[in-house]
């Protein structure tokens, strides 16, 4: 039927920008508190750092604003744009030329943006499909192989 299939030919990048404003709305409810302190709890080598991210890690992405930051295909590294799908291995994403791309989840690190924080999450921990993420526990590693 086409369910969850995006149709790339009529997609355009400010359409989903009020999806990525109720993605901060709902990020906003996830993360409570000041955006400093919430900051400094993303340092891999803070205390608290495993409950803050695992807050992360179990998120829905839907309207994120994403940014690849580390690729074993260096040719996706710099693709920014705002998370329209999210499945088990892939992001398909929204760019601002209007072009849908598809990018693999285990390969890459991620660099998500949040008001005016931004995050580091690694793909390798997104491997599951949005509905067991929230579910699961999450192996927190501080470096990733690629």
């Amino acid at each position: 039927l086409g369910v969850f299939s995006l149709t790339r030919k009529t997609l355009k990048y400010e359409d989903y920008k009020e999806l990525n404003q109720l993605w901060n709305s709902y990020m906003d409810q996830q993360l409570t508190g000041d955006l400093k302190t919430l900051q400094k709890k993303f340092d891999p080598t803070h205390p608290q750092y495993d409950q803050t991210s695992a807050i992360i890690h179990k998120s829905d992405f839907h309207g994120a604003k994403v940014k690849v930051s580390q690729s074993k295909n260096s040719s996706l590294v710099g693709i920014k744009g705002i998370i329209l799908m999210d499945t088990k291995g892939t992001f398909q994403i929204i760019c601002k030329d209007n072009v849908l791309r598809v990018i693999p989840k285990s390969d890459s690190v991620f660099e998500l943006k949040w008001r005016s924080a931004r995050f580091v999450v690694f793909g390798k921990h997104l491997c599951y499909r949005a509905a067991d993420r929230s579910t699961k526990k999450i192996k927190q590693i501080a470096q990733c192989d690629l």
